[in-house]
């Protein structure tokens, strides 16, 4: 077959995904979804509040004082010996200016408005925190958790509609073979979240820039591992929409194929980080290490996230990364590698499995 040919059908599979995705109402309700969420990144704002750090200085907690409310500090130069932490928690309280002019202490104060102004919560982190903050929610909770199962169920349906006998027929008459019909609909598809992703991710980054003044480019990185993320599972449905041709079970089987990938990257790193298990090394230790590099590894993509987007910084890990990178546990560029390297097997084995199917 000659490239302009198959650049020709691979763009007409891509243009008949985002017809399908139109006309199925998949296309609105994710765009629905995504102007929702960039209106409400749109009606955050600011006011009273101060920048806690200037540049990459580090803030530190004041000493003492977690139990009564959270206040920062940039610098712990000059400051008195704290005999009694609720008299200063008293004093930040009723005159933080006082304690910032004797002391240089800059203690946290200001609220975030939320609708334009309809409602006020009082900021417990600067400005710039309170934005990566939520810009982690909506990476991690939102766009690859929620969204990524949401966008593997909504796209099961592509392919055994594809894969029908009266559709198939037809497609497989065209002067195109099978591998590139199934490679040219796995595109289509990862162009649709593509761009879907890409109008979520992009927009809220905009809306909350343009709104708040903090510009943070690592989230704009939450794009691509997104896509690799979807397309490694995406490409575990098509396998089961090949043998079933049943929309039900594309679901269900990525979702399982993905909690089980899940249970066994997990698994692995628990397996290192605990000396009980670790010491046991043997068989038990090879099987592990096995299973983890021959299947994609979604809980190492949530790791490289989470470290894109400065995680630590809020919330604490579920594995100890010291202690994992002490054991040799942590290599993102092989994490990410050997996981595309799982999804072109797993594509491999649904075109060959198409073209032992007859219609």
């Amino acid at each position: 077959m000659k490239l302009p040919a198959f650049l020709y059908a691979l763009r007409w599979l891509i243009a008949d995904t985002v017809r399908l995705a139109i006309a199925s109402g998949l296309f609105a309700v994710m765009l629905t979804v995504t102007l929702l969420t960039i209106l409400f990144c749109a009606s955050i704002g600011f006011r009273g509040d101060v920048p806690l750090r200037s540049g990459n200085e580090k803030l530190e907690f004041l000493p003492n004082l977690d139990r009564f409310g959270p206040m920062r500090v940039t610098s712990m130069v000059g400051m008195p010996p704290i005999a009694s932490a609720a008299l200063v928690y008293e004093t930040v309280m009723n005159d933080p200016q006082r304690l910032e002019n004797r002391y240089g202490v800059v203690t946290v104060r200001g609220r975030m408005t939320i609708g334009f102004g309809l409602l006020e919560v009082p900021l417990s982190r600067d400005r710039a925190h309170t934005v990566q903050t939520i810009q982690l929610v909506l990476a991690g909770a939102i766009a690859d958790g929620a969204g990524l199962l949401l966008a593997l169920v909504w796209t099961a349906g592509f392919l055994p509609s594809f894969l029908e006998a009266s559709a198939a027929s037809v497609l497989l008459a065209k002067p195109m073979p099978r591998w590139g019909l199934l490679l040219g609909k796995y595109v289509g598809v990862m162009v649709f979240v593509a761009g879907q992703a890409t109008l979520f991710v992009a927009g809220t980054w905009l809306a909350m820039g343009i709104r708040t003044g903090v510009w943070d480019a690592h989230y704009l990185l939450t794009i691509p591992l997104l896509l690799i993320h979807f397309g490694i599972f995406f490409s575990f449905s098509m396998v089961v929409a090949v043998c079933t041709r049943s929309t039900i079970a594309s679901v269900i089987g990525s979702i399982l194929f993905w909690l089980l990938c899940w249970g066994l990257n997990f698994g692995r790193h628990a397996f290192l980080v605990t000396p009980e298990l670790s010491q046991a090394g043997g068989l038990t230790g090879w099987i592990v290490e096995i299973s983890y590099w021959v299947t994609p590894k979604p809980a190492d993509l949530g790791l490289i996230l989470f470290d894109v987007l400065r995680a630590e910084d809020y919330f604490g890990r579920i594995v100890d990364i010291q202690k994992l990178e002490a054991a040799g546990g942590v290599m993102p560029t092989m994490s990410v590698l050997s996981s595309l390297a799982a999804t072109m097997g797993i594509l491999i084995l649904a075109a060959v499995q198409f073209r032992k199917t007859d219609y």
